[in-house]
């Protein structure tokens, strides 16, 4: 018989970001794209996009991207 791991719960401050917020914070802790592919993927303007990164970077009081991958990680958001 095996161990399964629970994930953490998932923090009430995620659940209370908008759908788009967490689309571009998922987009941004997966870390495969460029901002410009992210804005692609989220089918925005990049200037959209950076307004939706800066909202969640503000919510959470991260100054850099590196924080919300932490965040992430921290609560099972993201794999490593």
């Amino acid at each position: 018989m095996g161990f399964k791991a629970r994930k953490p719960p998932i923090p009430q401050s995620w659940r209370a970001l908008s759908n788009r917020e967490r689309e571009c914070a998922e987009l941004l802790m997966d870390g495969k794209l460029t901002r410009d592919e992210m804005a692609d993927e989220m089918g925005c303007h990049v200037k959209t996009f950076d307004s939706h990164r800066l909202a969640v970077m503000a919510q959470f009081g991260f100054i850099n991207t590196v924080q919300l991958v932490r965040y992430g990680l921290k609560h099972g958001l993201t794999k490593p």
